[in-house]
């Protein structure tokens, strides 16, 4: 539930290049909105040692298909599709991608510039409760965070293809809230919320995450690029939130499930799909486990 949090200040939480949608009802959350104590607050990735650590491993697990995205990225920044650089959850892997262990012709079956893998990868910030700094990456054992009443955390995630991102929480007891519904961008990172921190509060239990990933155009007279290298493989996203992210949010049409990707940093968890079809809505899922303090 909400400890002592307003409608507004859940508001907030919208990222200022993203169209949100609300449906009716009350937000309430097993996770209360922290308001900062500062100015601003450090968004910036774990410290490097992290990303340098995993890749001196011996011989790393590296899914295929993952190698086949890293790659189709890489490719895009080359052609310069992308607005801005690469940055935070996909940056590392397109960085060693020339190194990447299980990367080869047989992660896709298609040109690179053909195929499209919808892929979502995500990573969980505990914060400083006054400071909202990070203070780790908290590890994912199969997609599964585990923090203690009263945490604060943030959640970061990035998207191979521009599109709608709708995520929404199932808390211990079963109630499903609406987190919002925000565009995306290829290798940008998001961050939820944007300047804020999520206490962990009420019931101990498995707090589920869910995101929608609907791959779309934006529209907007800057989208040139992205429409010129996906405007005949998506379909536009439209104004406001796109009728499929609702209608699968609903139950009303079925999702194609993401599946996990390996790879060697055990702080950041890819899902893929292989098998996307033009205006599918993908789904996938993290999950905090919510304990006691000791």
């Amino acid at each position: 539930m909400i400890s002592g949090q307003s409608e507004e200040k859940l508001l907030a939480w919208r990222r200022g290049s993203a169209s949100r949608a609300r449906r009716g009802g009350s937000m309430l959350l097993a996770l209360a909105l922290i308001s900062p104590a500062a100015s601003s607050l450090a968004q910036s990735p774990p410290p490097s040692g992290e990303g340098d650590a995993a890749a001196s491993a011996p011989q790393p697990k590296f899914a295929p298909l993952l190698g086949f995205v890293v790659q189709q990225i890489g490719s895009m920044m080359f052609q310069k599709v992308f607005k801005n650089e690469i940055d935070g959850i996909f940056k590392p892997l397109v960085d060693m991608s020339q190194n990447l262990i299980g990367v080869g012709p047989e992660a896709g079956n298609g040109p690179a510039n053909e195929r499209l893998v919808p892929t979502i990868g995500y990573s969980i910030d505990q914060l400083d409760p006054k400071s909202f700094d990070v203070l780790r990456t908290s590890s994912l054992n199969e997609a599964t965070a585990s923090l203690k009443t009263g945490d604060v955390f943030a959640i970061r995630y990035a998207t191979n293809l521009p599109g709608q991102v709708r995520l929404e929480n199932i808390d211990p007891a079963g109630q499903i809230n609406d987190l919002g519904v925000y565009t995306v961008f290829p290798g940008a990172t998001n961050r939820i919320p944007s300047d804020h921190g999520i206490k962990l509060v009420g019931q101990p239990g498995v707090e589920v995450i869910r995101l929608y990933f609907f791959p779309c155009v934006p529209g907007g007279p800057d989208m040139e690029a992205l429409k010129s290298e996906f405007g005949n493989r998506l379909p536009a996203c439209g104004a406001g939130q796109n009728p499929r992210v609702a209608a699968a949010a609903k139950g009303v049409i079925k999702t194609r499930s993401l599946q996990n990707l390996s790879q060697p940093d055990n702080k950041v968890s890819f899902s893929g799909a292989s098998d996307y079809e033009r205006n599918d809505v993908t789904s996938t899922a993290l999950m905090i486990q919510h304990v006691k303090p000791e």
